[in-house]
């Protein structure tokens, strides 16, 4: 299959030559949402991928060919741009890049936590518009640059006489995993500190360093993300990390603060991250700052259900149970569903009993019981407690529903 061909025919399929970028990038969430590898596969410039992935290495025209029709039967870009949403993840378009018309931003939520994905973007000689690349932050690459250095390891190994820095350091990357799984993971990060500049200087020997420093601890994360910022003071990756570090470790308010407005400075202002100071800033006691940041989230992304419960947790916590409906009938109105159905937590004792509650309960009954009354919802919540059973833990994980998190 021709190249060309291949590409003019599948984005004909489709003509989207009436749209604009960011309608387009809303398109690609959309189908990524619902697993439609098939349109994003139709929509990917492939030529693009084989061009950059082949240009400035001399190869033997069959391993070129060779390599070419081996990369369209085994990769799938779709398959790969949704495998990064796991199990239940959600990607959600952010903004087109100030500094470039052509390139999209995307937030990913996963299981595997807080990732960011960009997409570049080209439009045929027509005007149809089609994926011409895509960056994950957390993998810390293009995916064109990823399959080039595929091409150049199995290269190394086709060709005796082939030499190229990136496959003279394959067999250095395995001894390091091999010391990490190994449960030396911190001569692993020493040996690589210590390799020459030649080799410092691939970005994937990078890559393994923030994640040894990640596990090490503060001292080699810090080591870690500064040499990534020298090398690339303008990817948010090592900022991405050291919010995670700080999280996971449960650092002081003002640490993790800092941390979050960190990597704001480095995406841009995404929703999602006024989510995360929201919740900081209330575990530090400012309520009010919280509860400000928070319906600013809200407001931001009226669709996305995970704001709503980090501020009903909040609301709840400071009995502000008029504000609280209120959001109620905002989120009810959003999405077609009780709120109350899904806040089941023994800390809200006080809330149920409130005259607020129980008249959202009277108007709105709940959907596993229409005829349970307030006093047998504390009484149900007080037994399971009693029986060590959790009703809903306090990190309010609601992601089972089903709506856009």
């Amino acid at each position: 299959m021709l190249l060309t061909t291949f590409f003019g025919a599948c984005v004909n399929q489709s003509p989207v030559s009436t749209t604009g970028y960011a309608d387009f990038a809303e398109l690609i969430a959309e189908k990524i949402n619902q697993s439609d590898n098939d349109w994003i596969n139709q929509h990917f410039d492939y030529s693009h991928i084989i061009e950059k992935a082949t240009k400035g290495v001399e190869a033997p025209e069959y391993y070129r060919k060779g390599f070419e029709e081996g990369f369209y039967k085994v990769y799938t870009p779709g398959a790969i741009m949704n495998n990064a949403l796991g199990y239940e993840g959600n990607i959600r378009f952010l903004f087109m890049k100030a500094n470039t018309e052509k390139t999209a931003l995307f937030r990913i939520v996963s299981e595997n936590g807080l990732n960011y994905l960009e997409v570049d973007l080209t439009t045929d000689k027509e005007g149809n518009i089609a994926i011409k690349d895509f960056y994950s932050l957390t993998e810390g690459e293009w995916f064109s640059q990823g399959i080039k250095r595929l091409y150049i390891i199995h290269l190394a190994r086709e060709v005796e006489e082939f030499s190229n820095p990136l496959a003279d350091m394959a067999p250095l990357v395995d001894e390091v995993g091999e010391l990490a799984d190994e449960g030396k993971a911190a001569e692993a990060f020493d040996k690589l500190m210590n390799m020459p500049e030649s080799v410092l200087d691939q970005k994937i020997i990078l890559l393994i360093l923030l994640n040894l420093g990640q596990d090490l601890g503060k001292e080699y994360l810090k080591k870690s993300t500064e040499f990534y910022k020298e090398k690339y003071p303008n990817d948010a990756l090592p900022y991405l990390k050291e919010m995670e570090y700080a999280f996971l470790n449960q650092a002081p308010n003002t640490v993790v603060q800092q941390t979050i407005e960190n990597l704001r400075e480095q995406i841009g202002d995404d929703p999602y991250l006024k989510l995360l100071e929201g919740g900081n800033l209330n575990q530090a006691g400012q309520s009010e700052a919280a509860l400000t940041t928070l319906e600013a989230a809200v407001s931001a992304e009226p669709d996305n259900d995970e704001f709503y419960w980090t501020l009903f947790d909040v609301l709840i916590q400071n009995k502000f149970y008029d504000k609280t409906i209120a959001y109620f009938q905002q989120f009810k109105k959003e999405f077609e569903e009780n709120p109350a159905d899904y806040l089941l937590y023994d800390g809200y004792k006080a809330f149920y009993q409130s005259k607020q509650y129980r008249e959202w309960v009277r108007n709105n009954p709940l959907q596993g019981n229409p005829n349970l009354n307030i006093d047998s919802l504390i009484n149900a919540v007080e037994e399971m407690m009693e029986n060590g059973e959790s009703p809903h833990n306090h990190d309010h994980d609601h992601n089972h529903h089903g709506h856009e998190h």
